[in-house]
């Protein structure tokens, strides 16, 4: 089977492993990172706007505007009820896990190379902490931002140029 867009209505499935298994299967995939409403996707708007632009749209248009209307829909409900859905462009998700898995090198060389006073280890604890990251999308990208911003300060020149190029290539 082939399909343009795979949409999950339930939780935690926008991980890089779930992406990585549809990555034959779609070219899109709508997903959550973190929590999917019970009340699931707002389809009265999404399938009026499929018809009226329907014919119009290619896949990744048609993902964006779901997401779209999604993520608008469950943002006026206020700060306690709101859910986010991501578009995950299925081409590119081998790339992704060559960039994690190249960012995991770059941060080992770090730990390998780290000081008797363990500074790698405690920035690396403390980013993580101050990021609040858990396995959500937004979490890493935090937990992205604040490692470049904490490594800056302890890595060689070479060595966080390597580090920021293998985070930036997550984005």
């Amino acid at each position: 089977l082939r399909f343009d867009i795979i949409a999950f209505d339930s939780c935690y499935m926008g991980v890089l492993e779930t992406m990585h298994q549809f990555r034959g299967f779609a070219d899109y995939a709508l997903v959550s990172s973190t929590v999917v409403d019970a009340t699931g996707y707002p389809y009265k708007p999404i399938v009026a706007n499929l018809i009226a632009k329907g014919p119009a749209l290619d896949p990744a248009l048609s993902a964006d505007m779901i997401r779209n209307e999604y993520n608008s829909h469950y943002e006026k409900l206020g700060r306690l009820k709101r859910r986010y859905l991501f578009s995950c462009d299925l081409t590119r998700i081998g790339a992704c896990a060559g960039a994690l898995n190249g960012l995991g090198r770059e941060i080992s060389k770090l730990l390998d190379a780290d000081t008797p006073e363990r500074r790698v280890r405690t920035a690396l604890e403390e980013v993580h902490l101050a990021a609040h990251a858990d396995s959500s999308y937004v979490g890493v990208l935090i937990f992205l931002k604040k490692l470049l911003r904490r490594f800056e300060a302890i890595a060689d020149a070479a060595a966080y140029a390597k580090l920021k190029a293998s985070a930036e290539a997550l984005h």
